[in-house]
């Protein structure tokens, strides 16, 4: 399947980064860390906390599009690590 749209929040580097691909395992498991870590943050600092973001910008359920942009614009966008 090829992607078009999707939440911000929970997508990998590469699909967020390029405008259409297709989807693999690894963007899901990409998700889920995302909501693992808002889990734990939850709980231990008592605010959800995206992982790829320092604790101003990723604090909350909306980081911003261009903080997003700026955190995964370095990474490598072929899904490895």
């Amino acid at each position: 399947d090829k992607w078009v749209k999707g939440t911000q929040i929970f997508m990998a580097p590469e699909q967020f980064l390029q405008g259409e691909g297709h989807f693999s395992a690894q963007m899901d498991v990409w998700a889920l860390g995302i909501i693992f870590v808002w889990m734990i943050t939850a709980l231990e600092r008592g605010s959800m906390q995206h992982p790829m973001l320092g604790d101003e910008e990723g604090a909350g359920f909306n980081p911003s599009f261009l903080d997003l942009h700026a955190a995964f614009k370095d990474l490598p966008q072929d899904g490895t690590p």
